[in-house]
């Protein structure tokens, strides 16, 4: 029974981190273009476009990229657990929205 927990446990772990990749991908690989033009404003200079890549850090390679986006993942951020991120389009943080609109969500479920 306890190999049979521990095999389940070690298979819940490989799908978690195969779920993980996968969004890491669909969200920070796969965009084309330069994300920092995105939050950069409407002329960016290259200096503020550094500034943009070194806060989000987008001039880091994949691999520590993701290794951030995990360790948010499961250990939270600056804006609370779960590591949900800020909202650049609200200017607040993911789980305040989150948490502000849930009340109607459920009373509508």
């Amino acid at each position: 029974m306890a190999l049979y927990i521990a095999r389940r446990l070690v298979w819940t772990g490989v799908v978690v981190l195969v779920v993980l990749l996968l969004t890491f991908a669909v969200f920070y690989l796969m965009p084309a273009g330069d994300p920092a033009l995105r939050f950069a404003g409407k002329s960016p200079t290259p200096q503020s476009l550094a500034i943009v890549r070194e806060r989000l850090g987008l001039d880091r390679p994949w691999y520590i990229q993701f290794g951030k986006y995990a360790k948010n993942f499961v250990a939270g951020d600056e804006y609370g657990w779960p590591g949900l991120g800020y909202s650049y389009v609200n200017n607040q943080s993911v789980l305040n929205t989150v948490e502000k609109r849930a009340p109607r969500t459920l009373l509508l479920i």
